[in-house]
């Protein structure tokens, strides 16, 4: 025994351990204050604190299991972050990843050529949920349509099937039209630095 800042040992029925404090409570072993070593803290069960509790490592995490946690955030840039559980008015339960330059998604890192970035809906599981985007230096696939309230710049092709259409308020070409058909709901005014050419069907 001793005082409230040295150790305590309380055998009796439990065999409990106190450090800087008189009692351990409902614990078999209490520490009052820091707790510093200079070998490993082995556990078989769960390591656990209050929703203030802070862990500083030095070094690696290494972990088998699960790590949860609502934001991973960078130590060196903290608005470099991951937020996992991200409330806004736009939505709830929301996961945003926010960088102070560029978002790097890198697939393929081996060069092997089979890698390709996916962004996928409505499902948990990759391999059943749709396909919504898939991104790779051969192409870009988009399985949904397209909106857009800016320029759309295309240096090569636009191909579509027998039913694809192009609607537009204002169409703009610098080369060829070949299309079998041109519909108009108002007055047509064709200007083009090419040919165009209309195939009967």
């Amino acid at each position: 025994e001793g005082s409230s800042d040295n150790l305590y040992l309380l055998s009796g029925s439990n065999g409990s351990l106190a450090i800087g404090a008189a009692s351990t409570g409902s614990s078999k072993v209490y520490i009052e204050g820091d707790l510093t070593t200079t070998s490993h803290i082995t556990a078989s069960g769960n390591i656990s604190g209050s929703s203030t509790s802070t862990i500083n490592v030095g070094g690696d995490i290494t972990t088998l299991g699960t790590i949860n946690a609502d934001e991973i955030h960078s130590i060196t840039q903290t608005t470099n972050k991951l937020i996992l559980e991200d409330d806004q008015t736009l939505a709830t339960n929301m996961v945003s990843l926010m960088s102070v330059n560029f978002v790097n998604i890198i697939s393929d890192g081996n060069n092997n050529g089979t890698g390709k970035v996916r962004i996928l809906d409505g499902n948990y599981d990759a391999d059943s949920a749709t396909e919504v985007a898939e991104f790779s230096p051969e192409a870009i696939e988009l399985h949904a349509p397209i909106t857009a309230s800016g320029n759309l710049e295309v240096v090569g092709n636009i191909s579509g099937s027998a039913s694809t259409r192009i609607d537009a308020q204002d169409l703009f070409l610098t080369r060829n039209l070949n299309t079998s058909m041109i519909e108009s709901t108002d007055d047509l005014e064709i200007d083009v630095g090419g040919d165009i050419t209309l195939d009967a069907a």
